[in-house]
């Protein structure tokens, strides 16, 4: 589902505009396709179980990110953090890579091109309605490039566990999710005592499920959920589900409705 959306949103929001931010929405869920693809390939043929969870913590993040951006019913909100986000990579691009280069002595030919867009970026960022509300508050959000504030009447920053909270993860999964994949991601010595084998390897799969669904369901919840529908099912992706002999279609069936349901539980 997410190959067939991902190949659809790209080809029909491939216009590259500030204003719009369905472009910027396809390229982080060509990421994260991407990014599934890889933790797939790692399960089934290297079993490295510290990569393999580095990139499910990869994933979490890049989901938890977009969910907590665009899953928003407030447009304005979204096209507010969604200015703050864009600036923030930026601002980081020209920090971390082209003045890092130039120190070098490379030559950079885009340095200019990006100090437009965060130009651009920022006139659309103080050209917008919140200026009204509290001007203090949100230049001083622009500022420190806050695209994680909880609201404009608590500006603070959130933390990402904070943000697995907000977009639906339970404390006990939230926890789990950041404290046991930080000893993998950071090289805690929880990852050097490792025992790896074909039932930890399902139960790594088993974890990824809920990312998935929270994936998918955000992608739902942001761009027209009928057109997607329809577009899937005469998709190649649809049309290889229905010739794979190895496809139990009853648990399919089961799978579909508890999307539609929104049942967690019975999907994983």
């Amino acid at each position: 589902m997410m190959d067939s959306f991902s190949e659809y949103l790209f080809q029909k929001y491939s216009e590259v505009t500030l204003d719009n931010p369905n472009h910027f929405k396809t390229i982080i869920i060509q990421k994260v396709v991407r990014m599934f693809h890889t933790f797939n390939s790692l399960v089934k043929e290297s079993q490295d179980e510290v990569s393999i969870r580095c990139v499910l913590r990869g994933l979490l993040d890049n989901v938890i990110v977009y969910s907590f951006i665009y899953e928003r019913e407030d447009e304005e909100d979204v096209l507010f953090r969604h200015y703050l986000y864009a600036l923030d990579g930026f601002e980081s691009y020209k920090k971390h890579v082209i003045v890092l280069l130039e120190k070098g002595n490379n030559t950079i030919t885009n340095d200019s091109v990006c100090d437009e867009i965060i130009y651009q970026i920022e006139r659309k960022l103080y050209s917008h309605p919140y200026m009204n509300l509290n001007k203090k508050v949100i230049e001083n959000i622009i500022n420190n490039n806050n695209w994680k504030y909880e609201s404009i009447k608590h500006p603070k920053s959130l933390s990402y566990l904070d943000m697995y909270i907000h977009v639906g993860f339970e404390g006990k999964l939230a926890n789990y999710y950041q404290c046991y994949s930080s000893q993998f991601s950071h090289g805690l010595c929880i990852s050097n005592h490792l025992c790896v084998d074909n039932e930890m390897m399902k139960m790594v799969l088993f974890e990824s499920i809920p990312i998935e669904d929270r994936m998918v369901r955000a992608i739902l919840n942001t761009f027209p959920k009928n057109e997607l529908t329809i577009h899937f099912l005469s998709s190649k992706q649809h049309t290889e589900l229905l010739n794979d002999p190895n496809i139990d279609y009853d648990e399919i069936i089961e799978f579909v409705n508890a999307i539609v349901k929104g049942d967690r539980e019975l999907i994983i």
